[in-house]
């Protein structure tokens, strides 16, 4: 019955990799003009740690016995009896939650001549970090439709305030 919190809670580690990878970023552009030699550098070590991420995959995997090959049932078939549409939209939906903030924030702290972004995306993690954990049990207490629409309404008036921002 717990699952998906442990879930939700496992994808919290998303968060603190949002908090850490602008600053390891910001670390590795340095001050100045980007050079190809650093931007070379940073997807280097995007790639050392995508390995280290692998052998963490494999160290924490290896006492899983393989799964027993069973029968494919069709994947239509499937999908149309699990996977409600709705959840899909609500994917698509959450899925530009997090990729408006990121596409949009490093152009615009551009413009501002802002040369560091780690900073933003540090408190933007954190906050998602703790509203996580503070609101984990609020769908035993008020039930999953209404934390579905709060989240939704909190995510539309998070986007209207971007627009506020002109410094």
């Amino acid at each position: 019955p717990r699952m998906a919190e442990v879930i939700g809670m496992l994808g919290t580690s998303g968060f603190v990799a949002m908090a850490l990878g602008p600053m390891l970023g910001d670390f590795l552009r340095g001050s100045g003009e980007l050079t190809r030699t650093r931007l070379d550098a940073t997807f280097a070590v995007a790639a050392a740690l995508m390995g280290l991420a692998a052998l963490g995959a494999v160290w924490a995997t290896r006492a899983e016995p393989r799964p027993r090959r069973r029968r494919r049932p069709p994947i239509v078939w499937l999908l149309r009896r699990y996977h409600p549409g709705g959840v899909l939209v609500m994917g698509a939906m959450m899925g530009a939650g997090f990729t408006i903030p990121t596409t949009f924030v490093a152009p615009f702290a551009e413009q501002l001549q802002m040369p560091r972004l780690g900073g933003f995306f540090g408190i933007y993690a954190a906050t998602a970090f703790t509203t996580r954990i503070l609101t984990r049990r609020f769908p035993e207490r008020v039930g999953t439709r209404p934390m579905i629409f709060a989240g939704l309404t909190a995510q539309a008036v998070a986007f209207a305030t971007f627009m506020l921002v002109a410094r």
